[in-house]
């Protein structure tokens, strides 16, 4: 394959322009907040530009949302295939979601609006929807399968536990981006690694 074009390189460049805007502007607005001409303005481009490399408005924001969740996503797959034994690899998906929205607070927001929709009851751009999100739900099922199996995790419903990590985390992560001084990074992961592996009860239950 030989080198892109001028128009080529052009074209990419003003299709992840606008991606971006449009996550900055649900990030503010929400997802049925975030207009065509909003979009626009914040790209620096015509309305009518947009349309050159989008059909609607519904397949900017599709668009917008899976390049938000792409990056992130990436980051916590690569985690979890890293060298290292199942705790050292379930820290470092811990470490990669914190430090992640540590570093790209503004797209928590777009995760938000896309986990809670205002126009939830149509699915659109419901996040479980997203082929990034639900390829990534399945690579933490089979890593935490693979920990049931080598006997490092309690038997359980994977899916379930998967979920059960992922909102977690996100909860905490949202408590911490709303404080004024969250505790360090390294701490913070710590606390959830612990929590989430060895529970929260300082005795084992005998029932």
């Amino acid at each position: 394959m030989g080198p892109k074009s001028k128009e080529e390189v052009v074209e990419e460049f003003r299709i992840q322009t606008i991606k971006e805007a449009a996550i900055r502007v649900i990030g503010r607005k929400g997802i049925t907040g975030a207009s065509m001409q909003e979009i626009a303005e914040e790209a620096g481009i015509a309305k009518g530009t947009i349309y050159l490399y989008f059909e609607n408005q519904q397949k900017v924001l599709e668009a917008a949302i899976d390049n938000a969740l792409a990056g992130l996503l990436e980051k916590l797959t690569a985690a979890i295939r890293s060298k290292g034994t199942f705790r050292q690899k379930f820290r470092a998906l811990i470490h990669s979601h914190v430090e992640f929205f540590d570093a790209h607070r503004d797209l928590f927001q777009v995760l938000l609006a896309i986990k809670f929709p205002e126009d939830a009851g149509t699915g659109r751009c419901d996040r479980n929807q997203r082929p990034h999100y639900q390829a990534f739900l399945a690579e933490l099922s089979s890593f935490l399968e693979e920990a049931i199996k080598s006997g490092e995790v309690h038997p359980g419903h994977t899916r379930r536990l998967s979920l059960f990590v992922e909102e977690g985390v996100e909860a905490v992560i949202f408590e911490r981006l709303s404080e004024k001084n969250p505790r360090p990074v390294s701490e913070e992961v710590d606390w959830l690694t612990s929590t989430i592996l060895d529970g929260i009860s300082k005795k084992r239950s005998r029932t």
